[in-house]
């Protein structure tokens, strides 16, 4: 008699768009991983990929317990909800089709989990040695955020969702990644900010990626603008609840951002990497404004219509 779908410990989703050379890297890790193969599955949802990544997929369907999951460019959000739907595991995990997780990366979340099993965890995220200096300053602009953080009285708030594992059932109720958010900006903000309304958030620095971002600086610009137009939909959707969101930093903030990496870089990296998070605010302070502009020019529409 067939018993239904086996479950397992744990699901890890990868959402894809468009990067087969970066999913094959990331599938490549994860057949790596120091874990039963009977306690995991892989789920990749590609996003809208042209051509889809069929030869990526077959060839590593023999390595790992990989499914597959067509998506209609819907966006980051909608992509992993889809495959929280489709889960098998008591645990969901995520990461990015450009992270690749050290082997130890499940033991560390199971032995978590182990401790505190209704808690979610963020792990580590680590600048990949191949990296350029734009990649470099965009993941030690999160490394700091995560440390200043860590050091406030209202500790760590929230974690990126290239490592970011929580129990699938309480996931499932609160909805899932609100799919308001189309961009690959602030979804993960405000799933750790309702996450925290109802559970307990603490970060893991044994659970470990390896980010790869292919980044010049008209992508890096592209991208700290896109921060900063999510920051304000998060803005915007806090203040409709009610809750504190987005607040100006006190200056000693940025003090702090542009001196972060002269104590873990060379002196002529680390001048490069502060120009460079200096320019990351403009960026966002851009985004965000555009997108307020944006919003109010909606609102005064639907007002005039």
């Amino acid at each position: 008699m067939d018993s239904g779908p086996q479950l397992v410990r744990f699901s890890i989703v990868v959402p894809t768009r468009n990067r087969p050379a970066l999913l094959d890297r990331c599938l490549t890790a994860l057949g790596s991983l120091d874990y039963p193969r009977t306690g995991f599955e892989v789920l990749v949802v590609d996003d809208g990929s042209e051509p889809p990544p069929d030869a990526v997929i077959a060839r590593h369907q023999a390595q790992i317990p990989l499914r597959y999951l067509p998506h209609p460019g819907l966006g980051p959000a909608s992509a992993r909800n889809a495959a929280l739907r489709r889960a098998l595991g008591e645990y969901v995990v995520f990461t990015d089709d450009d992270c690749a997780p050290d082997p130890n990366w499940l033991n560390a979340f199971d032995e978590a989990f182990s401790r505190s099993s209704a808690a979610a965890f963020g792990g580590t995220v680590v600048d990949d040695p191949e990296n350029g200096i734009f990649a470099a300053a965009s993941q030690i602009l999160v490394s700091f955020l995560y440390d200043h953080a860590r050091t406030s009285p209202r500790g760590l708030r929230f974690f990126c969702s290239n490592n970011l594992a929580l129990p699938r059932e309480p996931l499932l109720r609160l909805g899932g990644f609100d799919t308001s958010f189309p961009l690959a900006a602030a979804e993960d903000r405000d799933l750790c900010a309702r996450w925290l309304q109802q559970g307990e958030l603490h970060f893991l620095s044994t659970a470990i990626v390896y980010h790869r971002q292919m980044l010049n600086l008209k992508s890096f610009w592209a991208q700290q603008y896109r921060y900063g137009r999510g920051a304000y939909r998060f803005w915007l959707r806090r203040r409709d609840e009610g809750t504190p969101g987005n607040r100006i930093e006190p200056p000693r903030f940025y003090l702090r951002m542009l001196c972060y990496p002269f104590s873990r870089a060379p002196l002529f990296k680390a001048v490069a990497m502060s120009a460079l998070l200096g320019l990351s605010q403009l960026a966002t302070a851009v985004g965000y404004f555009v997108e307020r502009a944006n919003a109010m020019a909606g609102l005064n529409q639907r007002t005039i219509d």
